[in-house]
């Protein structure tokens, strides 16, 4: 398992407190770029990934569109699964799994990060097949009404005012910055009960309510000065590309 090998604990059981989430989307990413790793040193034919820096651009997509048809999709399985069950490679196959839907997770991640709401919409299929097969009922609901919505009953306008105005905010103008509003509310949550909350003997709505201009700036003000000071932070991403370079590659 690769978090074994990895040292992380806690991430077979789902958690809803603690950095549980973080950690996950951690390991994800870096068993990811393990995978992806060899998957370039097989393809590339190469023991090295050195070795593929005389490479072409052009050569290098086309690698690139190698590792998903052959290493990272459907296709390959279903190949796999067509030949003699004393010849399938279930190894390989679930190599496969993992790379195909790990690439989902990630473009699904980047796009939410960079507003790219398209891929948004693109992924909500796979999304309904996912919740589907884990018996997400639920979420299969939530799923198939909001494409019913957006390729049925809305009018344009209306389903690309909820595109630009209903999935992501961005408060800062700047790029990779984007959130799900859900997400967002949790931060502001968090602030008023945590980060910012009025506390002591006179601690009231009414204070509260005064401060609350503040907060904003002094917000952006306590980001400012935690980026712009030279600490080394170590953290769990960095054990992880460690082990990565060191017990994976």
């Amino acid at each position: 398992h690769a978090f074994t090998l990895l040292e992380r604990k806690g991430l077979n059981t789902v958690q809803t407190r603690g950095p549980f989430h973080q950690n996950l989307h951690d390991a994800i990413y870096h068993v990811a770029e393990a995978h992806f790793r060899v998957c370039w040193k097989v393809v590339g034919r190469v023991d090295k990934l050195e070795g593929l820096r005389s490479e072409s651009p052009e050569q290098l997509q086309e690698l690139a569109r190698e590792i998903v048809d052959k290493l990272a999709s459907s296709q390959a399985v279903d190949a796999i699964d067509l030949q003699p069950e004393d010849r399938r490679d279930q190894t390989l196959c679930n190599s496969i799994l993992w790379n195909r839907d790990v690439l989902r997770y990630i473009d699904l991640y980047e796009a939410t990060r960079t507003g790219d709401v398209g891929i948004m919409e693109a992924t909500l299929p796979h999304l309904a097949f996912r919740f589907a097969g884990g018996r997400n009922s639920n979420y299969l609901t939530e799923i198939l009404e909001l494409l019913q919505c957006l390729q049925h009953d809305w009018p344009p306008t209306l389903c690309d005012f909820v595109r630009r105005r209903c999935w992501l905010v961005n408060m800062t103008g700047c790029p990779r910055n984007f959130l799900p509003l859900d997400k967002r509310q949790e931060y502001n949550i968090k602030s008023l009960k945590v980060t910012d909350r009025v506390q002591g003997p006179n601690a009231s709505w009414d204070l509260l309510k005064a401060r609350s201009p503040a907060i904003p700036m002094l917000q952006a003000v306590s980001g400012c000065s935690r980026y712009s000071t030279a600490v080394v932070r170590e953290t769990h991403l960095t054990d992880l590309r460690r082990w990565t370079r060191e017990g994976l590659r």
